[in-house]
This record gives structure tokens, C-alpha cells and sequence, in this order.
């Protein structure tokens, strides 16, 4: 074994590194070109390892930043369903307010008094969709931050993608809450249309008889 052919230790340094560090074969039998060829094989190979280190280095930094760009968004998203449950309790105020002032115009019948009310409701109505102009300018303000958020985690998202070819669920589970939304704000729609249908209803119930018994007074 300590005798080598020539073809051999030319064409294939790495097969004599190999045996040079398993077997024991001292490299004294080779030539210098044969020492600074494995030499050179060996300075490659460290470079190369240095290569994957900084290589994955590089993705643990992405994957942090992307990590805490969800986290952000996590937040965001706690923060608009707070506003929701409020908004959902002040429609309920209002609506046990409404149903306090119909049992008060029933049991007042004066017309003073229905004036009164009547003027009250176009108030809290008036405050209602006050408020719910400010919600909507706050949720809008929000669907502004998630947008600017979103920037920058689209963009590292499709570097992601380019690296490691990750599957788009987040962009899918973006779109869902999107969608949620979007129905919260039509049943707060139908809800304003229920309420003002029923003060229709209460305003005709209080003024047909009324105008019954004038008519009847009148003839």
C-alpha cells in the first residue's frame, strides 16, 4: 500500500486524502503537487462549510423577523375583535333603550310627552350613528396598520418562498379574517335597518289612532 501509481494519486486525490486519514498512509510517499492538490481540496471544503453556515444563519434571521411580524398581527387582530364585542354591546344598550321608550310611549299617551320621545329617539339615533362613523373610521384605520404590516411580511414571505417553498396559509388565513370582517359589518347593517323599521312601526301604531279620533271629532 505504500506504493501508489501515479494515474491513481493524480486523478484522485480525494480517495488518497481518504486513505490518508483512515488507514494511516503517511503522505511522505507524495509528490508536492499531490500535497498542495489535497490541500486545495481541503481549503474548499472548509469554504463550503463556512458557505452553509452563513446560509443558515441568514435564514434564522428571516424566519425571526417573520415571527415577530405575525406577532403584530396577532395583536392587531385581538384589537379589532375588542372593538366588534363593544360595538355589539352598544347596539344592545341601544336597543334596550329603544324598547324602554316604546313601554314609556305606550303608557304615556299625551301628546306632549310623544313629541317628547320622539325628539329623544332622533337624538340617540343621531349619537348611534355618530358612533358608529367612529367605529368605522377606527376599523378603517386598523385595515390601514394591517396593510402597512403586511408590506413587509409579503416581502419576506416571498423570500421564504423562493428559499424554501412554503405554502401560502398565512395569505389564506389573511383573507379569511378579511372576509369576517366584512360580515360583521353587514350585520351591523341589518341591525340599523331593523331599528329603524321598528320605529316606523311604533310611530304608525301611535299615530293611527290618534288620527282616527280626530277625524271621528271632525265629523
Amino acid at each position: 500500500m505504500t506504493q501508489i501509481s501515479y494515474t491513481v494519486r493524480t486523478k484522485f486525490p480525494l480517495i488518497l486524502l481518504h486513505l490518508d486519514e483512515s488507514s494511516g498512509i503517511k503522505t511522505t510517499n507524495f509528490t508536492r503537487k499531490e500535497k498542495s492538490a489535497i490541500r486545495l481540496i481541503q481549503q474548499q471544503q472548509q469554504q463550503h462549510q463556512h458557505q452553509q453556515q452563513q446560509q443558515q444563519q441568514q435564514l434564522l434571521l428571516l424566519l425571526q423577523l417573520l415571527l415577530q411580524q405575525l406577532l403584530l398581527l396577532l395583536l392587531l387582530l385581538l384589537l379589532l375583535l375588542l372593538l366588534l364585542l363593544l360595538l355589539l354591546l352598544l347596539l344592545l344598550l341601544l336597543l334596550l333603550l329603544l324598547l324602554l321608550l316604546l313601554l314609556l310611549l305606550l303608557l304615556l299617551l299625551p301628546l306632549l310627552l310623544l313629541l317628547l320621545l320622539l325628539l329623544l329617539l332622533l337624538l340617540l339615533l343621531l349619537l348611534l350613528l355618530l358612533l358608529l362613523l367612529l367605529l368605522l373610521l377606527l376599523l378603517l384605520l386598523l385595515l390601514l396598520l394591517l396593510l402597512l404590516l403586511l408590506l413587509p411580511l409579503l416581502l419576506l414571505l416571498l423570500l421564504l418562498l423562493l428559499l424554501l417553498l412554503l405554502p401560502l396559509l398565512l395569505l389564506l388565513l389573511l383573507l379569511l379574517l378579511l372576509l369576517l370582517l366584512l360580515l360583521l359589518l353587514l350585520l351591523l347593517l341589518l341591525l340599523l335597518l331593523l331599528l329603524l323599521l321598528l320605529l316606523l312601526v311604533f310611530l304608525l301604531i301611535i299615530l293611527l289612532p290618534t288620527t282616527s279620533t280626530n277625524t271621528s271629532l271632525l265629523l
